[in-house]
Formats: C-alpha cells, structure tokens, sequence
C-alpha cells in the first residue's frame, strides 16, 4: 500500500494540517505521534498506523475540521485523493477502514 504513496519524514513540531484550511492530503503515520487540535482543545495524540487528514481526501470541498502537530520525529505516508482512489481500488477493504477512521475522528467535533 505505500508504494501507492510517497514516504516523508517530517520533523518534531511539523504542521501537518490546519483547521480552516483548504488541503487535499491525509497522512498514515509510520512513525512518531501527532496532536489533534480543535478551537486550540486537544483532541487527541494518534500514533503509527493511525490517519490524520482523512476528510480533505474524502470530501475535497470541506475545510479542515482540526490542526495537526508533530509531537516528535514523523514518518508518514502522504496521500493523495488520487491515490486514495488507487488504493481503495487495490484494497477494497480499505475503503472500512478509511471511512471509520473519518467517523470517528468527527465524533468529538460533533459534541
């Protein structure tokens, strides 16, 4: 699946998404933790194998809904909507796994 992909590595302190930005990538974290910030309230600290970003790849219309901070050294796989589109077509059982990780991202913003 990452060879879909292009592999990064970013930075402690790396900003990878902005709330109220417009941006077409999410991220699959390999390495490192990121903060997920709303409204400036932490949401939530994801680790290896978890997305940030999700929604801007599924709905290309929509801001984003929170910030995103490396908490240390980051490897992450960038994707893109056309390589979500790729993706989903390889590995259909993705398509679970993206729209829950969506879902459930968007529940404390809901609240």
């Amino acid at each position: 699946m990452a060879s879909l992909m292009d592999v990064v590595t970013l930075p402690t302190g790396a900003t990878l998404t902005t709330e109220g930005a417009y941006e077409t990538q999410a991220f699959l974290l390999v390495e490192g933790s990121v903060a997920v910030s709303h409204d400036g309230d932490l949401l939530a600290v994801l680790g290896p194998g978890e997305v940030v970003g999700e929604l801007a790849v599924l709905d290309r219309r929509r801001r984003r809904t929170a910030s995103a901070t490396a908490l240390t050294p980051l490897t992450v796989c960038v994707m893109t909507p056309r390589d979500l589109d790729s993706l989903l077509r390889g590995f259909p059982e993705m398509a679970a796994l993206v729209h829950g990780a969506a879902a459930a991202h968007q529940a404390p913003l809901a609240g």
